[in-house]
């Protein structure tokens, strides 16, 4: 159905702007007026492919929503309030549309079906779970404690390259400037007075002539290598599980990334199982949800094994990209009735590894690399170029 967007003054006197569908301008301008509207405009609005909403941006919305429901708000009026107090973004966009979607009659899972592009799968899951069981604000206020989780969870991953990654800039600019500023002045130094080069000096005057041959050139070579591999890779499932198998079987790196995603999907397929969502659903949006490309495709395969009747422990034990404890947790759960609460105490486990390992990479690899910088910069390419200077003063003390 067309959307139109609505400018005047409401029955109330207050100026408003809101986003509508209706079969054709006439019919919105005719059903409007009746409301007491006046000083009406209308403008079409070519819909726009939808974008996801960034975490902080959903996990707004979710708190709005809990708000609005625990108070007995009327959804459509209170979304378009709010989203009259943002700014252009894709958040104010997505809220009026919801309040549209809810003007027109629609459900509001129903209505956040409708917006799968710009909101995870889940989220429209989790609201239907909440109305099913009548605990509406519980739900979105778990979903909002998962949405937190997995922002701190990405916070902790980027945190514990950022000062390795500024250690290893700081040690390539510092490369530089001993090859173009410091090298150079030497050469001339040993040309002048004939001093005999040794073969580790030769070693560090020819690299220096050409750092970026060398040295700036082969880093490039690497990172744009890997970024062309993940690029070539990204397209086809079966290459992005490649790529995640490789990047898993780093050292440190794979590990916690491995953790950092089995914490969340246990945290969200514990959220819809704690709410009713049935199982084979629940784990279809949980693999849907997740950033695994292996645990994604493991999770299809062990939603066609649900709904053939077998039991959830039996499906993923068949599943090699799934780790063998979660699934002796889930066995021993699952029969008690208590898969929500083992699925949770999985999260917390990885959780706790993810920190682990995060604390252990910002502990490790920033001395490893002032390690590396020092060898290379100062003891290869420093001592490489006084070497020459401090044999010809000795003999010239003889």
């Amino acid at each position: 159905m067309p959307l139109y967007r609505a400018k005047g003054v409401d029955e109330n006197g207050r100026e408003v702007d809101e986003l509508f569908e209706a079969t054709n301008p006439k019919e919105l301008t005719d059903d409007l007026t009746a409301r007491g509207w006046g000083r009406l405009t209308l403008e079409a609005v070519t819909p726009r492919r939808a974008r996801r909403l960034a975490t902080e941006d959903l996990i707004t919305l979710g708190e709005e929503l809990a708000g609005m429901s625990r108070a007995g708000l009327p959804m459509d009026r209170a979304l378009a309030e709010m989203s009259r107090e943002l700014r252009r973004g894709r958040l104010k966009h997505v809220i009026e549309q919801i309040a549209s979607d809810l003007r027109g009659g629609k459900t509001l899972d129903e209505a956040l079906r409708q917006r799968e592009g710009a909101l995870p799968p889940v989220f429209a899951a989790a609201v239907t779970a909440g109305v099913r069981a009548g605990r509406l604000p519980e739900a979105l206020a778990t979903l909002n404690h998962y949405a937190r989780t997995v922002a701190d969870l990405r916070s902790m991953v980027v945190g514990s390259l950022y000062y390795p990654a500024i250690l290893l800039v700081f040690g390539i600019g510092l490369f530089l400037l001993v090859a173009l500023g410091v090298a150079p002045g030497f050469r001339s130094i040993f040309d002048d007075f004939g001093i005999p080069i040794p073969t580790v000096t030769l070693l560090v005057l020819a690299i220096c002539a050409h750092p970026f041959l060398y040295v700036v050139g082969p880093i490039a070579w690497v990172v744009g290598g890997g970024f062309l591999f993940w690029f070539l890779t990204r397209w086809t499932p079966a290459g992005r599980r490649l790529f995640s198998r490789l990047v898993y079987s780093l050292p440190l790196w794979g590990v916690l990334l491995r953790s950092v995603r089995m914490a969340s999907f246990s945290d969200l397929l514990a959220l819809l199982v704690q709410y009713e969502v049935p199982l084979p659903e629940a784990v279809s949006l949980a693999g849907r949800s997740t950033t695994d490309p292996e645990l994604a495709h493991a999770c299809a395969e062990v939603e066609h094994d649900l709904r053939q009747g077998e039991s959830l422990s039996v499906a993923l034990d068949r599943q090699p990209a799934v780790p063998a404890m979660v699934t002796w947790m889930i066995a021993v759960g699952e029969p008690r009735g208590m898969l929500a609460g083992s699925l949770r105490q999985l999260s917390e486990i990885y959780h706790r590894r993810s920190a682990l390992r995060a604390n252990l990479l910002r502990s490790v690899l920033p001395p490893f690399l002032v390690v590396a910088v020092g060898l290379s910069v100062v003891g290869f390419c420093i001592l490489g170029l006084f070497l020459p200077l401090i044999t010809f003063i000795s003999a010239l003390s003889y």
